[in-house]
């Protein structure tokens, strides 16, 4: 517009209205806990709630007096289709995960798990930088899953990965903008050596991009701000030499790994488009390990289609099956009963 006019719009929401679009289709969980659980358990779930940001409430409320329909009813409003609930007992810790509002409900047993905090801690590099919640928090995760692709229909871990896979927003590999790549979640299922049970492993990583063929010793000099003591080495060379080995970590330079190394099909982070780079993985935290104890029918509730520890015959789910139904319409008949004597 001209000097001292009066000022039009030139400039659009669009970019807006579709991430409006996108943010009202993607899944949402509310993630709370049920009874009295440890401190450990209350930071890990915070570490749960950050990680599936911007699609959870971070700081959601909880009251002794609040119940699930009270969550369920709210969930309505907001659009939140899952529930992720962490409870404690005397046989150990667990994760519910439930799809809102009828079901089905998965329980998992947590036999270990480690906070972010504690993952960090180990990692150098993410030790100067760390932000919790920082920009790399700010986009939603990609999921991986590994293993239960082999399931067959109806398996118990089959259902298990549906139920996961419906947590997350799907990924559009034609529309997907680069730049949100910055995270990815990795569901991974194997078997323990030790136990011979089926496992449930999950790992959270930041995703980074290095510039390639870059000597560890040279960015250990440009990027940091003082000047490491050379004074154990005789000549220059012997520092940029002296660090080369032959295995990896979590943290470690991945920059002769051939499959890392990738050409950008657009600016990425603070890199132009078509430079060579290596793909670098951060791990952010949580860890868990679990393994899947049941899976009902309803929310919270309901037919149990499966149970790790209780094998029943069909006579005895037929029975179960019976049981249930007779006492929801006994209910209903009483509700019945009890509106008729108002009137």
């Amino acid at each position: 517009p001209k000097s001292g006019g009066k000022r039009k719009k030139t400039r659009t929401h669009k970019e807006d209205e579709v991430a409006k679009e996108e943010y009202d289709a993607a899944p949402k969980s509310f993630i709370i806990k049920r009874g009295k659980v440890g401190l450990f358990m209350r930071e890990l779930l915070q570490n749960l709630r950050e990680l599936m940001y911007p699609y959870t409430a971070l700081k959601l409320k909880e009251s002794k007096k609040n119940s699930l329909k009270d969550f369920l009813g709210v969930a309505g409003q907001f659009g939140v289709t899952h529930m992720q609930i962490l409870t404690q007992t005397e046989s150990g810790n667990y994760l519910k995960l439930v799809k809102n509002p009828k079901g089905p409900t998965m329980t998992l047993k947590i036999d270990e798990y480690s906070l972010s905090k504690d993952v960090v801690s180990y990692q150098q590099a993410m030790k100067k930088n760390n932000k919790i919640f920082s920009t790399t928090l700010q986009a939603p995760p990609l999921l991986i899953m590994n293993g239960f692709g082999s399931k067959p229909e109806g398996d118990p871990h089959k259902i298990l990965s549906l139920m996961i896979q419906s947590m997350f927003p799907p990924i559009k590999v034609q529309s997907m903008n680069l730049s949100a790549c910055k995270r990815v979640v990795l569901f991974n299922l194997a078997v323990n050596p030790e136990t011979g049970e089926e496992e449930v492993e999950f790992r959270h990583f930041g995703i980074s991009a290095r510039q390639r063929a870059v000597n560890k010793s040279i960015k250990k000099l440009v990027n940091n701000k003082k000047i490491p003591d050379m004074s154990k080495f005789n000549d220059l060379a012997d520092f940029f030499l002296h660090n080369k080995s032959g295995a990896y970590s979590s943290e470690s330079e991945i920059d002769d790994i051939p499959e890392s190394k990738i050409t950008l099909p657009e600016d990425y982070q603070d890199k132009k488009k078509d430079t060579q780079v290596a793909i670098k993985l951060h791990e952010l935290g949580p860890r868990l390990r679990m393994r899947l104890v049941k899976i009902e029918e309803g929310f919270c509730r309901g037919n149990v289609v499966f149970h790790r520890f209780i094998n029943k015959s069909k006579q005895e789910v037929k029975k179960q099956v019976d049981s249930l139904k007779s006492k929801r319409e006994l209910k209903e008949k009483r509700k019945l009963q009890q509106e008729e004597n108002v009137q």
